[in-house]
């Protein structure tokens, strides 16, 4: 079976290009007397396997980081935010009390 690659379904994504850089070593594949793959060909495919496999695993820890950093900073900005709602209030309610003179919530005039 063959499948697109990755890089080419994928021509501009960054992280793609990182995980799958580089080239298979190309040579002829060698045949057994068994009609089989040769060990040195698997040898090649397992390694770069596996060189993928570790490529991916730093790519997701990278991206794991990248949304802790993200929900840490949406932390802060939340408490900011809530924290100056609270005085825009006081001063809306200090700016009441000076219009109308009272604590009451009157209707203001038309």
């Amino acid at each position: 079976m063959r499948y697109p690659k990755p890089t080419k379904l994928y021509p501009n994504n960054k992280t793609i290009k990182k995980i799958f850089r580089g080239t298979m070593p190309k040579g002829p594949t060698d045949i057994c007397r068994h009609g089989e793959v040769g060990y040195r060909d698997l040898e090649r495919i397992i390694s770069r396997s596996f060189l993928v496999i570790s490529r991916l695993s730093k790519v997701l820890v990278e991206m794991e980081k990248k949304f802790s950093d993200a929900k840490e900073t949406v932390e802060y900005i939340t408490k900011e935010m809530e924290s100056r709602e609270e005085k825009y209030i006081e001063a809306i309610e200090i700016l009441k009390q000076r219009l109308y003179g009272t604590k009451t919530n009157r209707r203001r005039p038309n």
